[in-house]
């Protein structure tokens, strides 16, 4: 996992335009309409970048109705990190739940 990248991707996904210039292909979620990509991180491996569902009760999800720009990111169906404008925070399982990576 690449933070910088991370970064980069979820202000992407609100302004359609990365860092370089090139455009990133946005999707919106059927149901909620909530923005999605897919890249490739630099280890090549498909990633799925989903901005936040402000519904949610959760830490993030409140965070998402106050305004603020969170970005989740899956791989493989599971959750690898998270970005909250432009902060990264990179998970790592630890004993079956999820930590801050360090």
């Amino acid at each position: 996992m690449n933070g910088t990248l991370f970064k980069a991707i979820a202000r992407a996904l609100f302004t359609g335009i990365t860092k370089s210039g090139k455009s990133l292909t946005i999707k919106r979620t059927s149901i909620s309409g909530l923005r999605t990509a897919f890249f490739r991180d630099t280890g090549g491996k498909p990633v799925l970048a989903i901005e936040q569902n402000p519904n949610k009760p959760s830490l993030w999800g409140k965070l998402a109705r106050e305004g603020h720009e969170v970005v989740q990111f899956r791989e493989n169906g599971n959750y690898v990190g998270v970005a909250v404008d432009g902060k990264v925070l990179c998970y790592t399982r630890s004993l079956g739940t999820l930590t801050p990576k360090k």
